[in-house]
């Protein structure tokens, strides 16, 4: 059984397939998304009140810094995590040069310093 460290009421008119895509896509732990209530008296558009639980606190911080967040805040914190994958991406650029620089056994190292033959006088 999933133990839930923190969760919050989140009210929204957005469809519910776009917050649980985001949720798949930028939680790292489990999480849960209940109908609280839902109120159709405007036309075309479906308020929803809902109970989102987390299993990590991490998480529901992500969720409060996008959408519960003033737009400036909202895009501070998008900039953070992207900046964050991209050091993450590069870290794992690094991590996959250095085991391609690897060299197999039998194989010869050039002399540090070496000169390319073709630019011997």
């Amino acid at each position: 059984m999933t133990e839930w460290t923190s969760g919050l009421v989140y009210v929204t008119t957005e469809p519910m397939e776009q917050l649980e895509d985001w949720l798949d896509d930028n939680c790292t732990g489990k999480w849960k998304a209940e109908l609280i209530n839902i109120d159709d008296s405007t036309p075309s558009q479906f308020r929803k009140e809902l109970k989102i639980l987390f299993a990590d606190d991490a998480d529901a911080g992500k969720f409060k810094g996008t959408f519960m967040a003033s737009p400036e805040e909202a895009a501070k914190a998008e900039a953070e995590r992207n900046n964050a994958k991209a050091a993450q991406a590069n870290d794992e650029a690094a991590e996959a040069g250095k085991k391609k620089a690897k060299l197999l056994p039998g194989m010869l190292r050039p002399a540090s310093g070496a000169n390319d033959w073709r630019n011997r006088n």
